[in-house]
């Protein structure tokens, strides 16, 4: 991703997704929010979507983003937990012979298919936009989440790697991780095919995460799971995994470079001083509806 810094801020140019999606995403974490630079920021670089990630616990957050004049909406909860796996030590798979493999880039296409139908009945958890909905057909939105897993493909230690779950011949699973050396690992998107739940395979993925950082000293792990997941919550705590914060994923809707609408225009002639008419319009347009002059 490229980054566009605002003072204390980094928006994050979302590049692929924005290329395959057609539309200008950007993404924010950020614990606190200027919403005056953010706002110009958006403007400035004319983004429709940006996907912010806030505390959960700030009510004066939602009260920010209202001043702004964008339409946002909030898409889910999430979970964070931690863990030391280091200082834990190895446990035993449930399921003995599992294998894990490191992807490849020549199993795009089985991993992608593997993601698919991961996420083919929780797909509209990750896409809580209604504007979204209207922009981005299903299949793509699913697509999406193979292109995702597949760019955590480890190459001269950029710092991302995607494993494949194995058992009895069959692919069962996958977990792309991001690392920083040896001071932290976080699975950042992993799932098991609907057919090979309830069988303690994401449990084991989550194991291979823990053996992998003792065998290497790596300090901590941490991982996300969407509030209503309970099944990943109940995974990642019953493997002595704390949750140490919740956060809200907002969607702000801009749409500075696409409409999901008709655009109509208009021609209209103007009688008197055509300038402090012009100035008039856009000062009434900026004041209300918070955007760049839409009056020429």
């Amino acid at each position: 991703m490229l980054s566009l810094k605002t003072n204390n801020m980094k928006i994050n140019f979302a590049k692929e997704e924005s290329q395959y999606l057609g539309i200008k995403i950007g993404r924010l974490e950020q614990k606190e929010l200027n919403i005056v630079d953010l706002q110009r920021e958006i403007l400035e670089q004319e983004y429709d979507v940006i996907k912010i990630r806030v505390p959960a616990t700030d009510a004066n957050m939602m009260q920010q983003l209202e001043k702004m004049s964008l339409p946002f909406s909030i898409s889910d909860t999430v979970f964070h937990y931690k863990a030391a796996f280091q200082k834990m030590g190895f446990v035993p798979y449930i399921n003995e012979d599992i294998v894990f493999e490191i992807y490849r880039k020549e199993q795009f296409n089985l991993l992608q298919s593997i993601a698919m139908q991961t996420f083919s009945e929780n797909y509209a958890a990750f896409f809580k936009n209604p504007i979204l909905d209207k922009m981005v057909s299903r299949e793509k939105k699913l697509t999406l989440f193979g292109r995702w897993a597949a760019s955590f493909y480890t190459e001269n230690d950029n710092g991302k790697i995607t494993w494949l779950a194995k058992h009895k011949g069959e692919y069962i699973g996958f977990m792309a991780i991001q690392y920083t050396n040896n001071k932290s690992w976080e699975p950042v998107i992993a799932g098991v095919l609907p057919k090979y739940r309830k069988a303690g395979y994401f449990i084991d993925l989550i194991r291979s995460v823990r053996n992998y950082c003792v065998t290497h000293q790596i300090e901590w792990t941490y991982a996300k799971s969407q509030a209503q997941n309970i099944n990943a919550y109940r995974a990642y705590v019953g493997e002595n995994m704390s949750m140490y914060k919740m956060s809200l994923s907002v969607n702000i809707n801009s749409l500075l470079s696409f409409s999901c609408e008709e655009i109509v225009s208009e021609t209209i002639t103007i009688l008197g001083e055509k300038n402090a008419f012009l100035n008039a319009a856009n000062d009434y347009v900026f004041q209300n509806y918070g955007g760049k002059y839409l009056i020429e």
